[in-house]
């Protein structure tokens, strides 16, 4: 399951209980991607291709605009 594919499903899993928007979903998603990227970037290796590979890829990307934000 890749990042764009969690976030529908936990849009569609919400859908139900709160008008949650996709974008807040996504940034959540992001926040979570960050602190993976940093706490267990080195416990994952690139063969585990699962949602939370997916998850610290994300932070890895993200982390990466961050900086040159700066």
């Amino acid at each position: 399951m890749n990042i764009k594919e969690l976030v529908r499903h936990i849009a569609k899993t919400e859908g139900k209980k709160s008008n949650v928007k996709i974008g807040d979903i996504r940034e959540i998603v992001g926040i979570i991607s960050d602190v993976a990227y940093r706490d267990l970037r080195t416990v994952f290796p690139p063969e585990k291709r699962g949602t939370i590979y997916h998850v610290v890829q994300n932070g890895l990307r993200r982390s990466k605009k961050a900086k040159k934000k700066k």
